[in-house]
């Protein structure tokens, strides 16, 4: 007993210690919480709300075409890079369907012109195929006629040759009557002209006829035989 001591005050110095301890060690932490806190708003502020907002908004469309299997997982400075190019590609293919535009629109002024020309062949054709068709019936009704002509033709050849028979008997006839006559003339001529030359004008030697009458003459005519 005699080594015991009871030291109070001693204790509450340590109780005090650990007070302050513990409070340093819990205003440690809140202030490193401020410091991150500050920490982050400044690093917000410095890289920007159009970045970080994809870290605190969601697009839909993004998230959905995001999530393909194809979509490209590129860092900023390829996502920039990748978008220039884009840039430059559409600025040529801006140029490219401008000169399109041109070509078609030549195009379509060409379309306009065969398509003007191609109605007017189509109107000729058609005057050509209208008288094509006409000239088809006019083709068959002359062959018609042609088959009637051919067919008047044989019966008017078969006439003619009758006739040309016919002919010929009233040719042959007409020679004999002539021949006939002729010899009835100058018989007749024989017998007047010489009874009337011995009679009364020894003159006479031709004989004409005149008005279906014998005359007789001594300068021009047919010679008789007394």
């Amino acid at each position: 007993m005699a080594n015991y001591r009871f030291s109070p005050k001693k204790k509450q110095t340590d109780f005090k210690a650990y007070t302050e301890r513990t409070l340093n060690s819990g205003l440690y932490k809140s202030a490193l919480k401020v410091a991150v806190v500050i920490v982050a708003v400044a690093f917000v502020a410095y890289i920007g709300v159009g970045v970080t907002g994809a870290f605190f908004y969601s697009n839909p469309d993004y998230d959905e075409v995001s999530g393909n299997d194809d979509f490209p997982k590129l860092s900023k400075k390829d996502a920039n890079l990748e978008l220039y190019q884009c840039r430059n590609n559409l600025t040529r293919s801006s140029s490219e369907i401008d000169r399109c535009n041109m070509f078609l629109a030549d195009a379509e002024s060409n379309y306009m012109a065969c398509s003007n020309q191609k109605e007017m062949i189509e109107s000729e054709l058609q005057t050509a195929n209208d008288n094509y068709n006409s000239c088809k019936a006019n083709e068959e009704s002359m062959n018609s006629n042609i088959e009637s002509c051919n067919s008047d033709k044989v019966v008017i050849e078969s006439h003619l040759a009758t006739c040309n028979n016919l002919l010929k008997e009233k040719d042959i006839e007409y020679r004999n009557y002539k021949s006939e006559k002729e010899e009835l003339m100058q018989n007749y001529a024989n017998s007047v002209c010489c009874t009337l030359k011995q009679l009364s004008n020894p003159a006479l030697n031709y004989y004409i006829v005149e008005n279906n009458k014998i005359v007789c003459s001594e300068t021009e005519g047919e010679a008789f035989n007394c």
